[in-house]
């Protein structure tokens, strides 16, 4: 056997490895969890209040205490994506992959049409890996937003806008590709939130 053989199967081989892998963490992000949970309780949350596929809503259509559930599950999406890309992979970059599939995952999901949340539990989830401290920072300016507002789309607006700023800045030693993704994500999520933005300005948001 030609020893070349051996060098290009392994290539080969080790595409493949990833292609399995990131498919796998984009049908991992896109676990409907909020439909899910609605569902087992009769209630279809796509017909129900904002009709979005998230934490916010099935607090609206089942209380708090599933609220929570969902909120967590989908935070595990991006926690556990970040996780595994660093276990296999040992390198910034193949997290940042991980990640970004684990929130197109959950806000395209395949299982809802390509409809889904706008990924913000699965970005605070991302956040507890790369940078814990804009985690405690985030979750902190959501919780008084929402306290003094009741707005969740201005609050997550709001960390997501802190999260932008904290990632820019040096004091943190936040490595060059986690602070350019760290951006994006943020801008990203957003962006999802542009109904949102648009029913802040003319005073029609929904609060919980």
């Amino acid at each position: 056997m030609h020893p070349g053989y051996y060098h290009y199967r392994g290539i080969i081989v080790e595409f493949f490895y990833y292609i399995f892998f990131y498919t796998l963490i984009f049908f991992w992000g896109s676990i409907p969890y909020s439909i899910i949970v609605s569902k087992a309780k009769g209630v279809n949350l796509l017909e129900f209040g904002s009709k979005n596929a998230g934490a916010t809503n099935v607090y609206r259509a089942l209380g708090l205490r599933y609220a929570i559930l969902v909120f967590l599950l989908d935070f595990l999406k991006g926690y556990i994506a970040c996780l595994s890309g660093y276990f296999f992979f040992h390198q910034n970059i193949y997290v940042i992959i991980a990640a970004t599939l684990a929130i197109l995952g959950h806000t395209f999901s395949p299982f809802l049409k390509f409809k889904g949340g706008k990924g913000a539990a699965t970005g605070l989830g991302v956040l507890l890996f790369i940078q814990p401290i804009f985690l405690i920072a985030a979750a902190l300016t959501a919780a008084m937003i929402i306290a003094s507002t009741r707005y969740v789309s201005l609050a997550t607006i709001s960390s997501s806008i802190l999260v932008i700023i904290l990632s820019c800045l040096p004091y943190f030693s936040t490595p060059l590709p986690y602070q350019v993704f760290l951006t994006f994500i943020a801008g990203y999520i957003i962006i999802k939130h542009k109904a949102n933005i648009a029913r802040l300005l003319h005073g029609k948001e929904n609060k919980v």
